[in-house]
């Protein structure tokens, strides 16, 4: 069983060896579009980082304005009850 897995390992990375030969990549190139993608892949994770922040700021500031319209209504409404 375990040649078997062996066997059916080796084959896999000769296609995909045979695969990289056709596309044209050789080493030099397949590590410089690696390291491109690895570039690529962590300003994402930035972008995507700095943007739960924002959104996790904007909710902060969005509850916050909640809580000051509720303060100002119930003044409103305590001034208007005196009033009439």
């Amino acid at each position: 069983m375990v040649v078997v897995f062996v066997v059916v390992f080796i084959v896999s990375v000769l296609g995909q060896l045979v695969e990289m030969e056709r596309s044209g990549l050789d080493s030099e190139e397949f590590l410089e579009k690696l390291r491109q993608s690895t570039l690529k892949l962590r300003e994402m994770e930035h972008n995507l980082l700095a943007a739960k922040k924002d959104v996790a700021n904007y909710q902060e500031m969005l509850e916050q304005s909640q809580v000051s319209c509720v303060v100002v209504l119930c003044g409103f409404h305590g001034a208007f009850v005196r009033w009439w």
